[in-house]
């Protein structure tokens, strides 16, 4: 090693793939999914920055791996469903 210490942030999955269905949405009015019952708990790439600002300046981080989750795992029918409701 190089005098350098790593830090790993993991995240579980980026809220903003979620947008891969909205062009489906627009044109289709509908999503289709192989993996419906597919869950994960999204996290926003800002909240990721936010995390990533505070191992930056903040000791006692250095050779730790972080796993980054969001509030709550959905699966993905769950995910198409809130959209849904927000599209109201």
């Amino acid at each position: 090693m190089h005098g350098f210490a790593s830090t790993f942030l993991r995240p579980t999955g980026f809220t903003t793939n979620a947008l891969m269905w909205a062009s489906l949405i627009r044109e289709r009015g509908m999503v289709q999914c192989p993996y419906w019952l597919a869950a994960r708990s999204l996290i926003h790439e800002r909240d990721i920055v936010a995390v990533t600002a505070r191992v930056l300046v903040e000791a006692g981080h250095e050779g730790a791996k972080h796993v980054l989750s969001g509030p709550e795992t959905l699966t993905q029918f769950e995910q198409v469903r809130l959209i849904g409701e927000a599209l109201r």
